[in-house]
């Protein structure tokens, strides 16, 4: 975790208690019985409120990455793909029937055909659940994001 990651966690946190401490003024407020103790306690639960957010989402997110699309045999259960080569082609995924597919961003599946071209196969919806591109999604979507980057050395 770099420097910034590290500030950055930290002030969602200081965020999220000063949110809580901010609801627990307002509650106090309306209900005529405002203390430093009881603002104090909503800073606090309004932290925990916020790390639980932050686990839940990280536990979520960890869970649509295990979720592999599936391919067009019908295999769609992780174990049936392992990392593949296909020259120009970077993150490259080969199922159990062969067949070859790149996984350049998180939510594109481009299927790789064996005159070496791409063509976008499946991808994420809002909720991180996979479905298959539609005619439209296929042709406004370049398929340069799939290709390698040329290494330069640097000076």
């Amino acid at each position: 975790m770099t420097l910034i990651e590290l500030l950055g966690f930290l002030g969602v946190l200081i965020c999220g208690a000063l949110l809580g401490a901010g609801i627990a003024t307002t509650v106090g407020f309306i209900r005529g019985t405002i203390t430093g103790d009881f603002v104090a306690r909503g800073g606090l639960v309004g932290s925990a409120a916020t790390l639980v957010g932050f686990f839940a989402f990280a536990w979520w997110f960890n869970r649509m990455d295990l979720i592999h699309p599936p391919c067009r045999c019908g295999k769609s259960d992780r174990k049936d793909f392992e990392l593949g080569r296909a020259e120009n082609f970077r993150n490259v995924w080969q199922c159990a029937c062969g067949k070859q597919y790149s996984n350049p961003q998180w939510g594109l599946w481009f299927e790789i055909h064996d005159d070496g071209t791409v063509q976008l196969f499946m991808k994420r919806d809002r909720l991180g659940r996979w479905r298959e591109a539609t005619e439209n999604e296929i042709a406004n979507q370049s398929t340069e994001v799939t290709r390698t980057r040329a290494r330069v050395p640097h000076p």
